[in-house]
C-alpha cells in the first residue's frame, strides 16, 4: 500500500542517487521538493489512493456484482421516496448517514435499515473542517454518530465514508481504533433532473461500487431507469456479501 513513509524513502534514495551521478541538477530541487509536498496534500483528497488508510472501492472483478451507495448529511423526504424505488425493484443499498439525521430523523435511519439496507457511519455533521480534527476528535465523532445509528436501529455499524472523501494520519488511527472498514467508490455516478442529461453505463464493471448523487432535491423518473438498466447488466449485492467475495 502507498504511504507516507515509503514516498518519502523512495523520495530520499533518489534524491542521494541523483546527487552521485552527472543527471543531478540543481534545478531537479525546484521540481523535486515542490513533488514532495504536493503529491500527499493532492493523494489525501482521493480516497482510493490508499495514502493515509485503506479504503474500499471495488469488488472482484470476476464476479458480474456491483453495489450503490448514497450519501445523506442532511435529512429530506427524498430519501424515503428513494427507499420507495429500492424496495420496488428489490435492491440492497448501503447509506452512510451523518449523526445529525439519525438524531433529527431517527424514523427514516429506521426505516431505511428495517427494509435491508446497511446504514454506514458519515460522522456526526459532515463538516468542511473534519479534516483538520485531531485523532481524539475524530474517535468521539464517530463513537456519537455510531451510538445514535445504533439506538436507532439496533444494528452495529462497521462501515465508514469520510466526508468530503479527505484522508489524513489522524483519520487512519480513529478508523483503526474502531475497526471501521473504509468504503470510496469506484463509479460516482449524478443524477440530473434535466432529460437531456441522462446517467449511462459508461466505466461500470464487475466489482464497481457506485455512488450515487442527485442534483436536486428531489429523485427524477431517470433514477429508476438507471437502476433497472443496471440490474440488466449486472446483479445489484449489499456491501455485506461483496466483502464476503472479496475475501474468499
Amino acid at each position: 500500500m502507498l504511504r507516507i513513509r515509503n514516498i518519502t524513502i523512495v523520495y530520499f534514495v533518489t534524491l542521494w542517487f541523483l546527487y552521485n551521478t552527472s543527471i543531478f541538477s540543481p534545478l531537479f530541487f525546484w521540481i523535486a521538493i515542490p513533488a514532495y509536498i504536493i503529491i500527499p496534500v493532492l493523494a489525501s483528497l482521493f480516497i482510493c489512493s490508499n495514502l493515509y488508510l485503506k479504503a474500499i472501492c471495488k469488488g472482484p472483478k470476476d464476479k458480474n456484482i456491483i453495489v450503490v451507495s448514497f450519501n445523506i448529511p442532511e435529512p429530506d423526504e427524498k430519501w424515503n421516496y428513494l427507499q420507495g424505488i429500492l424496495s420496488r425493484q428489490k435492491v440492497p443499498a448501503i447509506f452512510f448517514v451523518t449523526g445529525k439525521v439519525a438524531e433529527k430523523a431517527p424514523e427514516l435511519v429506521y426505516n431505511l435499515a428495517k427494509a435491508g439496507n446497511i446504514i454506514g457511519n458519515h460522522s456526526y455533521s459532515a463538516s468542511s473542517k473534519f479534516g483538520f480534527y485531531s485523532a481524539r476528535r475524530l474517535l468521539t465523532d464517530l463513537h456519537k454518530t455510531e451510538e445514535l445509528i445504533y439506538e436507532t436501529t439496533g444494528n452495529e455499524v462497521d462501515y465508514f465514508r469520510p466526508p468530503l472523501v479527505i484522508t489524513n494520519p489522524a483519520l487512519r488511527k480513529a478508523t483503526g481504533v474502531i475497526q471501521y472498514n473504509v468504503i470510496g467508490w469506484s463509479k460516482r455516478i449524478k443524477i440530473s433532473h434535466n432529460p437531456e442529461k441522462v446517467s449511462s453505463l459508461k466505466g461500470i464493471k464487475n466489482g464497481s461500487i457506485l455512488r450515487i448523487d442527485f442534483t436536486g432535491d428531489q429523485i427524477p423518473d431517470s433514477f429508476e431507469k438507471l437502476i433497472i438498466e443496471l440490474k440488466e447488466n449486472f446483479s445489484i449485492v449489499s456491501i455485506d456479501e461483496m466483502m464476503q467475495l472479496r475475501t474468499k
